[in-house]
């Protein structure tokens, strides 16, 4: 056995290689504490301990159950590709609900947040109910009846003038983003150790993939259905009439084929006040920022800006009280391994959706230089960004077996950072957005898939509910906050260009910055994606210290050496005190 210790007197992760791995060459790795929080009190232990709680090995498995665990596959597979399809399917409409509620266009960026905001809620509060007598089937349950609720309730939302109902309908969608992470724990506690791994990767990739065919998906539905009411265009919600029924039939054939794993309860109740506190938190930071873009002058936002951390000291206080029942476990968000995936997933989330808000927009800018009024044109462009998740999800599952998923993450951030930053240089034609679009979809279907990898390799089962929901929040979280960050931005200068058009019709070029004889600039959207490349940047260094990665071993290697020259100038000392 070869045994790294964590970094330092303050470790809190151990890498091992163990000598019987589960597959030749393979690296399997503990993240236990070094001062006892990992692996003896059954909080984190090494993947094959973690794994065994769960999945069986292949040893008895029968024919039959092999059916099983291909249908389970491909009904969790499909499920995730139609619920991300769903999601950003939406997207390509932004501008044309954008003008259904013109007085109320400000609010046009919550119909993606408020999905994203609910779901991060409800996400650990989902997975806390999988530890108590719902388990995890009737938590799906009820979970994906929410879903279908919202979806057919934003299919009617067209009958209201007013965009908050379409918001509030989306929020009751949102509730269904818990059914990704019950997923993943149905599949840490069902399937064999060795399929866990390549299942969790395959799901993953859908991420990415249904979200970018949904793009053009919703940009062709668009274009082929044509719906008004009242002499508006409403042909948005034509796409939830369709998804409505299909959705419904595969939700029913999931839970039909679904069998409730073996117990793991460990919670005694769900922490609702918790859940309230974020609520507050998330509710007033966003609603303040949303509001401080029509003028920071009005005392209503600055005072939810202000009582945003007040809600944050309670939450603390609370979960503290908590313990064991807390819906954010300090125990688990202590361990080095379980921070940094957290972190990571923000800046993923943040990443994603910014891509998502800002790219249709862009291209359908009625001065910029695509100038685009079909909605398929846009989905066509977007589309490639799905085609590399085909190959890198399952393909980074099986190599992470060889090389650990860590060094991978770092590898999918390479790539996913180099997107952005091209993207902010170069972004005049269509070509070139089609580029950046293919070298960030291999990382961001890397990123999604080996992070859930990791952590399943990291967490006991009986907490990987909790982990994994946690881990899905700071995801959300990141993709709530990206489309309303970035929407200031563009407002921003829109408003900028407005005035500027009315003063001169003269041009200007800065050195990555289009700006056209008319007054229009793209200087939001540099600002959006620089944002976004430099909160992906800080999700690069985070990768870099997970346990077993280079960096760490440096410094361990460093640290060793000092040890080793401090004991050595110690026994020198030693022998010329006694000559």
């Amino acid at each position: 056995m070869i045994k790294l210790d964590g970094v330092g007197a303050n470790a809190e992760d151990v890498v091992t290689t163990q000598t019987q791995p589960s597959t030749p060459g393979s690296i399997v790795y503990d993240y236990g504490d070094a001062h006892g929080d990992g692996g003896s009190d059954g909080t984190l232990v090494d993947g094959d301990e973690a794994n065994e709680e769960g999945g069986a090995t292949m040893d008895g498995v029968t024919r039959r159950d092999k059916v099983r665990f291909v249908v389970l596959l491909v009904e969790m597979t499909v499920l995730t590709l139609s619920v991300m399809f769903i999601e950003v399917m939406l997207v390509p409409a932004l501008n044309i609900i954008g003008m259904d509620y013109y007085e109320q266009i400000e609010w046009v960026p919550w119909v993606l947040s408020a999905y994203l905001i609910t779901g991060g809620i409800s996400t650990p509060i989902f997975g806390a109910m999988t530890t108590t007598k719902f388990g995890i089937k009737k938590t799906l349950a009820i979970c994906l009846g929410c879903y279908i609720a919202g979806v057919i309730g934003c299919g009617l939302s067209f009958l209201s003038s007013e965009i908050v109902v379409l918001i509030l309908l989306r929020g009751l969608q949102g509730l269904g983003m818990g059914s990704f992470t019950l997923c993943f724990t149905l599949t840490k506690a069902s399937f064999p150790k060795p399929l866990v791994g390549p299942t969790i990767g395959i799901v993953s990739s859908m991420f990415a993939i249904g979200a970018a065919v949904g793009m053009l998906g919703g940009g062709g539905g668009l274009e082929k259905i044509e719906f008004t009411y009242k002499g508006e265009n409403m042909s948005w919600a034509t796409l939830f009439w369709i998804a409505a029924p299909v959705v419904t039939v595969l939700v029913v054939s999931f839970m039909i084929s679904i069998k409730e794993p073996k117990s793991h309860a460990l919670a005694k109740q769900v922490d609702f006040i918790g859940a309230i506190f974020l609520c507050l938190i998330i509710g007033s930071f966003l609603i303040g920022i949303t509001l401080g873009e029509q003028g920071w002058k009005e005392p209503a936002p600055i005072v939810l800006l202000c009582i945003c951390p007040v809600f944050v000291i309670l939450l603390i206080v609370w979960e503290i009280r908590m313990k064991q029942d807390a819906l954010f476990p300090f125990k688990l968000m202590k361990n080095r391994a379980v921070f940094l995936l957290n972190v990571i997933s923000i800046s993923t989330g943040y990443a994603m959706f910014t891509y998502f808000q800002t790219l249709p927009f862009y291209l359908s800018e009625p001065l910029g230089p695509f100038h685009y009024t079909s909605t398929l044109d846009i989905g066509l462009i977007l589309f490639p960004s799905a085609i590399p998740g085909l190959i890198v999800a399952p393909a980074f599952s099986i190599l992470s077996k060889k090389t650990g998923p860590a060094l991978l993450i770092s590898v999918s951030y390479l790539f996913l950072m180099l997107s952005f930053y091209l993207q902010v240089f170069y972004h005049d034609t269509v070509w070139k957005l089609v580029l950046t679009q293919i070298i960030g979809g291999f990382g961001m279907a890397g990123v999604m898939s080996l992070v859930v990898i990791l952590l399943t390799n990291t967490v006991e089962m009986k907490y990987f509910a909790t982990a994994a929901a946690v881990n899905s929040l700071f995801r959300i979280m990141g993709g709530a906050v990206g489309p309303i960050v970035s929407n200031i931005f563009i407002l921003e200068n829109s408003s900028t260009q407005t005035k500027a058009m009315a003063a001169t019709n003269s041009s200007e070029m800065s050195s990555f910055s289009l700006e056209s004889s008319t007054g229009w600039s793209d200087k939001g959207y540099v600002q959006a994606w620089m944002v976004a490349a430099i909160i992906i940047s800080v999700g690069f260094l985070c990768s870099l210290f997970l346990p077993g990665q280079f960096v760490l071993k440096l410094y361990k290697r460093h640290q060793k050496h000092h040890h080793h020259t401090q004991h050595h100038n110690h026994k020198n000392e030693k022998s010329s005190l006694l000559h």
